[in-house]
């Protein structure tokens, strides 16, 4: 059997504080190995910035990279939005081999770039493990379309029977999404799941909204909750969700550490 595995989804509002004013790839660093996450999900990381729009402390590397630095061994990023000053998307870290990963536009106007990062992960029973870093539309028109193309994507790409967790950064603050993923994909959001309710993530430093989610199919909630408070309310924007999940058996019902 494969160990439980520690997820974390985080939007790192592309390394900067909540006001964008400091660097704080460095202290983001810090944090996420603190949370001794297995798979990690970020959105909004910068893949490329050019030299006359970096902030002091920029790293050499990417930012994921960066933030991996020998702790995920394994990393892929799918860009998403490209700018003047270079462009950022999605990333995932793994401690577990990454076997392919690709991206999927999910674009729903002209003015909102946004993608799906598919990766495929080898787990240590020799099992497949679809991981899929998501980052949402701010309407609800454009996030109603881009959870069917998710619900689709799930359908085609990912096997009945094949364990899926979906996580990132839904801005989904009506809480619209959750039915429609468990409807037609079987999707069960992880801190719902756990305690009845959603995640407050945004703002970091008073998290009202429920914007952060971590979605799984073919796994059992042993934990989530939302890092709050200390270093966290000051990083981003967003404070990250971490979720402790076990692989199910292939046939077994799904089961919750709270909630039957």
């Amino acid at each position: 059997m494969t160990a439980p595995l520690r997820v974390l989804t985080w939007n790192i509002h592309k390394g900067m504080s909540p006001l964008g004013t400091s660097l704080q790839l460095d202290a983001m660093r810090s944090a996420l190995r603190t949370s001794h996450a297995d798979l990690v999900f970020l959105q909004e990381v910068v893949g490329r910035r050019e030299a006359h729009a970096r902030p002091d402390g920029w790293p050499d590397t990417t930012q994921f990279e960066h933030l991996a630095d020998g702790v995920w061994s394994h990393h892929a990023y799918a860009r998403n939005a490209i700018t003047s000053k270079g462009h950022h998307g999605n990333a995932l870290l793994s401690k577990h081999p990454i076997a392919v990963a690709a991206h999927t536009n999910l674009s729903t106007n002209a003015l909102e770039q946004r993608g799906l990062l598919h990766a495929m992960i080898d787990l240590e029973d020799g099992r497949r493990l679809h991981a899929l870093c998501v980052h949402l539309g701010l309407t609800q028109r454009g996030r109603d379309a881009q959870v069917a193309m998710l619900a689709e994507h799930i359908a085609r790409r990912c096997g009945v029977h094949d364990p899926v967790i979906l996580a990132g950064d839904f801005n989904d603050w009506r809480g619209k999404a959750s039915g429609p993923l468990h409807r037609d994909c079987g999707m069960l959001e992880a801190h719902e799941a756990f305690h009845g309710s959603r995640a407050r993530t945004f703002p970091a430093a008073w998290p009202l909204l429920g914007t952060d989610r971590i979605y799984v199919r073919g796994l059992d909630v042993e934990d989530a909750h939302v890092l709050r408070g200390g270093p966290y309310a000051s990083l981003s924007d967003h404070a990250p969700v971490l979720a402790t999940l076990a692989l199910r058996l292939p046939g077994a019902n799904f089961r919750s550490g709270k909630h039957p």
